[in-house]
């Protein structure tokens, strides 16, 4: 939405992002939910919408339970990208995005093991030569591993889940972690709803 609007929504990133085109493939949620969640983020955008126009810019397409991968695996192990992902690159050649958000990784890996070095070395080359022909940068949405967030370290480069490969071939890693017990008893937050409310945003690679 911040791209899209040319604001910075939610006072989140400091100074507003050059305006463009956004395309956010949503894999992991039905439509419904992502319909509540922006509904929920319609206050935030009041002052935006009058300021850098609506999000006209932002096409969210709802993927959930549709089977859409990036890349299959042959017979002899390799990786190569799948048909439905050859169509949505023709779709991005003619929208030309800024910005392209794959939410999740694993909902669009077909049963390819995120686990597997090769593999994930693979699946991210496949996204890297689509980022490249269409001029957009891509953003990968993945889950953190179980042992990272309870060892309170959620916030480094290891803490992505699966093959070390996806973040050695990323360029760029944030990682958001819900505030731990210990910051919440620093801040004075007791209730434990309300310490979930709070989340911190880490950038644990930042190669560009």
């Amino acid at each position: 939405l911040s791209v899209g609007t040319g604001a910075d929504v939610g006072g989140v990133w400091g100074s507003p992002p050059v305006r463009g085109r956004v395309v956010y493939l949503a894999a992991e949620d039905p439509q419904e939910v992502l319909v509540r969640r922006l509904y929920a983020l319609a206050p935030m955008l009041d002052q935006v919408a009058r300021e850098g126009g609506a999000a006209e810019l932002v096409d969210i397409l709802p993927a959930y339970g549709l089977g859409i991968t990036i890349a299959n695996q042959t017979v002899g192990g390799g990786v190569m990208p799948s048909m439905m992902w050859r169509s949505l690159e023709e779709h991005l050649e003619q929208a030309r995005p800024r910005l392209l958000i794959l939410d999740t990784l694993n909902r669009l890996l077909g049963g390819i093991s995120e686990n597997d070095s090769g593999a994930m070395g693979a699946v991210l080359s496949i996204i890297e030569q689509t980022c490249r022909k269409v001029g957009c940068a891509v953003v990968v949405v993945h889950h953190t591993n179980k042992a990272s967030m309870s060892s309170g370290t959620g916030n480094e480069q290891h803490a992505a889940r699966g093959s070390s490969a996806i973040t050695d071939n990323a360029r760029w890693q944030a990682n958001l972690t819900t505030m731990s017990r210990d910051e919440a008893d620093r801040r004075g937050i007791e209730d434990e709803a309300e310490r979930r409310r709070w989340v911190r945003l880490d950038l644990a690679k930042v190669n560009y």
